[in-house]
């Protein structure tokens, strides 16, 4: 009806709903949109982000994820966020700006609205009245002189006028992370294991990020092709349908990799996997209503090597989350028919096992460890599932061109129609920090913005 009666008044501009794209497809939870339903109505997709969290990483990304989310054969705008005066320091405030901008320009954004143009000074007047910490939101303050955001906006447009962001995509990957048709699908779901969909695909996706393998959001429900690296992280809810697919994908030569998650709610503990062993090469030992110790620092020994982690190397998880949460799933080694243990736990038992499949290799981890990273405060600060993904990434074939061996810095990118690649390096980190890159043999870096060669190293500013 809205839209009809803007198109009726005469005007031809695009057309979103401002609803914020707060919808299930994105939050798991129900508020009464969908954005598949609105497919023939609007002309883009508008996510919102305020995001509130304890962790720095996590606040600076929400935006991305929000857009990379709302691929829905639309184009996404990131149709509102901002930071009022009172919540945030003024240059905290540019840093959120510059994170959420190019973070989400490297998730396929293509248009920005922030919240708002100027503060206000009407104390007196309603909403302000009631509600005062909105008066503060503004690029510029009352008297017109700007903020941090504002100066961190005309440092974005410079960068975007500069790579002629409309001849640019972004380039294809071939790391997929998969989304479970259970984040918006299915009845009978408890809501606390379908609302940790959401957290749990973030963190494998900044930690796909960090390694620097610029990861696609594919959703089961939308029949994806194949990828070279699968990632199904922390996973407790997948379709039977969704298992043989996996499978078929291995065989033609996919890399797929899954972790086994007991869930958050408690009900009916354990992955509602139809066949474990299809994807270990080795039965399970659970017992039923039961949780499996978890220690307080899970600590994975590989005793073979995997991609870029010889043998010997140790990655330490943190358990985070609800007392439900705190299990793993043990498997019976001694009779295992094709899978082989790649990592052991600290009390011996396997943690990471491979059973190879025609010319691909399915990896199940007996760990949550995304879910873990994302129900930790201050993760990002030493999480390790990046480590992992990059050394699935190298056994797959698929290791990034370039790539900066700092996981306070990641790398993405874009493609002009000229052929000529732009490289992002993105501190996430509230340190300086030189990036040195590793490209191929005979590439040069050269900034954008001036013309100088950053081949050797890139100063990066905190959060720059």
């Amino acid at each position: 009806m809205c839209v009809n009666a803007v198109r009726a008044g005469g005007s031809t501009l695009p057309v979103s709903l401002g609803d914020g794209a707060w919808t299930m497809e994105l939050t798991a939870r129900d508020n009464g949109f969908r954005l598949r339903r609105q497919h023939d109505i609007v002309d883009f997709v508008g996510p919102h982000s305020y995001p509130m969290g304890d962790d720095q990483v996590r606040i600076h990304f929400a935006a991305a994820v929000a857009c990379e989310l709302s691929h829905f054969d639309k184009p996404v705008l990131l149709e509102e966020f901002g930071v009022p005066n009172v919540l945030s320091s003024d240059p905290n405030a540019g840093h959120l700006y510059r994170q959420s901008l190019h973070n989400s320009l490297l998730a396929g954004a293509t248009g920005w609205i922030a919240w708002n143009n100027t503060d206000f000074d009407l104390p007196t007047v309603d909403p302000y009245r009631h509600h005062p910490f909105e008066l503060g939101f503004g690029l510029t303050r009352p008297d017109g002189t700007p903020k941090a955001a504002l100066r961190e906006l005309a440092d974005f447009r410079r960068v975007l006028d500069a790579v002629d962001l409309p001849g640019c995509t972004r380039p294809p990957t071939s790391t997929a992370i998969l989304l479970p048709s259970y984040m918006d699908q299915h009845p009978r779901v408890p809501a606390g294991d379908r609302e940790v969909i959401p957290a749990i695909t973030a963190h494998a996706y900044v930690a796909a990020k960090v390694a620097d393998l610029a990861p696609a959001i594919l959703r089961e429900l939308d029949d994806p092709e194949r990828s070279s690296l699968v990632l199904v992280p922390s996973n407790k809810l997948l379709t039977a349908p969704a298992f043989n697919r996996l499978l078929d994908w291995a065989a033609a030569g996919s890399h797929v990799y899954l972790s086994w998650f007991v869930g958050a709610s408690g009900a009916h503990r354990g992955a509602w996997w139809p066949d474990v062993e299809a994807v270990a090469g080795m039965p399970h030992t659970l017992r039923y209503g039961l949780l499996e110790p978890v220690d307080d620092v899970v600590t994975w020994q590989f005793e073979r090597p995997l991609g870029d982690l010889p043998a010997g190397t140790r990655l330490e998880f943190p358990f985070a989350g609800t007392d439900q949460a705190r299990g793993m799933l043990p498997l019976d080694e001694a009779a295992a028919t094709d899978g082989e243990v790649l990592a052991r736990d600290n009390r011996g038992r396997p943690a990471l096992v491979r059973r190879r499949v025609g010319t691909g290799a399915v990896y199940l981890s007996t760990y949550a460890v995304e879910y873990f990273g994302s129900a930790r405060p201050h993760a990002h600060r030493d999480d390790q599932v990046h480590r992992l993904y990059r050394a699935l990434a190298a056994e797959a074939g698929v290791s990034p061109e370039v790539s900066v061996d700092d996981p306070r810095v990641y790398v993405d990118g874009l493609v002009h129609t000229s052929g000529r690649r732009y490289i992002w390096l993105v501190n996430l980190s509230p340190d300086e920090v030189t990036a040195h890159c590793a490209t191929p043999p005979g590439w040069r870096l050269k900034d954008v913005l001036s013309g100088a060669d950053r081949t050797d190293g890139v100063a990066l500013s905190p959060f720059g």
